[in-house]
């Protein structure tokens, strides 16, 4: 069999396809996602995918064709929708949050329920077992953006971030 390999476009839209199977209810939000390659995103921005609030997805084409599989963007995708449909930044706006903390407090939010949909983040994804409580312990899944975002600030004042 003759595989040709998919340029970043087919990629996403491979992706986009595996990820819509597995939660057809997030089409609205994945369709209306517009995709713009920025060339060494990882490298200058410490990431391979991100969405804006005006649904702008930036991904880096080298990371989604290179080393990231199929799976991984499809989780990548996921995880960006999963902004959109929380509405995270307006709810970060609102809340007067550093917004760096709340990405990561999102991520984890995110990410554990993308985790029970049967997807396997990468090492390096937040999750909410990386953010510690107030005795020490990891964070439990499924819990609020809010609460996870609590958690990093304050282990951040002590030190622990």
């Amino acid at each position: 069999m003759n595989l040709t390999k998919l340029n970043d476009r087919q990629t996403l839209a491979a992706a986009r396809g595996l990820a819509l199977k597995r939660a057809p209810y997030f089409a609205s939000a994945m369709y209306a996602m517009v995709f713009i390659p920025v060339e060494g995103m990882m490298e200058t921005h410490g990431a391979a995918i991100g969405v804006t609030k005006k649904l702008i997805c930036h991904y880096d084409p080298r990371v989604v064709t290179e080393e990231w599989s199929l799976d991984d963007v499809e989780f990548g995708l996921l995880h960006e929708v999963g902004h959109i449909i929380r509405d995270h930044a307006q709810r970060c706006e609102a809340a007067g949050y550093d917004h760096a903390t709340w990405n990561l407090a999102g991520d984890a939010a995110i990410n554990d329920d993308l985790v029970a949909m049967g997807l396997k983040p990468l090492d390096t994804d937040m999750l909410p077992a990386k953010i510690k409580d107030d005795t020490g312990a990891p964070m439990r899944d499924g819990l609020t953006e809010e609460a996870y975002y609590d958690a990093l600030v304050k282990q951040d004042d002590d030190g622990d971030g």
